[in-house]
């Protein structure tokens, strides 16, 4: 059993079919790619995973429970995490106070506890702050934790947002889009920090329109065009595979 299973997933936007029965797999501790050409379906794929997007039929499978039709914050606490396209992050925050947000899924002290600051509640706080603090340091941002978020460089916010991300312990990590803006310096480093996340044992899922970093990094890739899986693989056999090099390879100069 993998760790997820999509099941014959379908799911139409005024009339028409985004999603046509789409089947795959995640396994434990492997980092997949999700490529196509823009309009083929893969950031409606992972707003269905996680609950932003309801599916018209079809199952999703984690950990072996069906999940289809959860909300996105009862998903998020079974050890889904997600990041977006665009950068989100609490203007008004540090980047401390951001990444710290990340921990609040899975505070368990009652909030009466916390209120009235209970020693389980400080003892509870301490932890998550010292394990903020190491994610930070992981990330290279322990400098910047009492900077605004706001005022951080592009790059350094996509940063922020990852280290929020994994704040909540996920099992498994959807990623859309993460490379978007960065440069070739910055892209370097992100598989890098990607490939050490991936060796402690979570399990990564990555939507990416930079090929090179998706054939680098990834173990396997899924291919999708006009909502349907058409191939799947190694990278090597991706970069071969004719009807990807038709239907995306090709128009990215591969």
């Amino acid at each position: 059993m993998g760790l997820l299973e999509v099941e014959n997933l379908q799911k139409h936007f005024e009339g028409l079919l985004a999603l046509k029965g789409l089947c795959f797999f995640l396994e434990r501790g492997e980092i997949v790619g999700l490529i196509g050409p823009n309009g083929a379906g893969k950031t409606t794929v992972i707003n269905i995973i996680t609950g932003f997007v309801a599916s018209d039929a079809g199952k999703i499978l984690f950990e072996g429970q069906d999940i289809s039709g959860w909300p996105s914050h009862v998903i998020a606490r079974a050890g889904i995490a997600r990041t977006f396209q665009h950068v989100q992050v609490f203007d008004e925050l540090t980047v401390f106070e951001n990444v710290l947000l990340g921990t609040y899924r899975r505070q368990r002290v009652p909030f009466w506890q916390a209120f009235l600051g209970t020693p389980q509640a400080r003892r509870e706080e301490r932890a998550l702050r010292e394990e903020v603090r190491d994610l930070l340091r992981r990330f290279g941002l322990a400098h910047l934790a009492g900077s605004m978020a706001s005022a951080l460089p592009y790059g350094d916010q996509r940063r922020v947002v990852l280290a929020r991300a994994l704040a909540s312990k996920p099992k498994l990590l959807l990623l859309d889009e993460p490379a978007a803006g960065l440069s070739p310096a910055e892209a370097r480093d992100l598989v890098a920090l990607l490939r050490e996340i991936r060796s402690a044992g979570l399990t990564i899922m990555i939507v990416d329109h930079d090929i090179e970093l998706i054939l680098e990094l990834c173990d396997r890739i899924l291919v999708l065009a006009s909502g349907e899986l058409i191939a799947q693989g190694r990278p090597e056999e991706i970069r071969r595979d004719p009807r990807v090099i038709e239907a995306y390879l090709g128009e990215q100069g591969c």
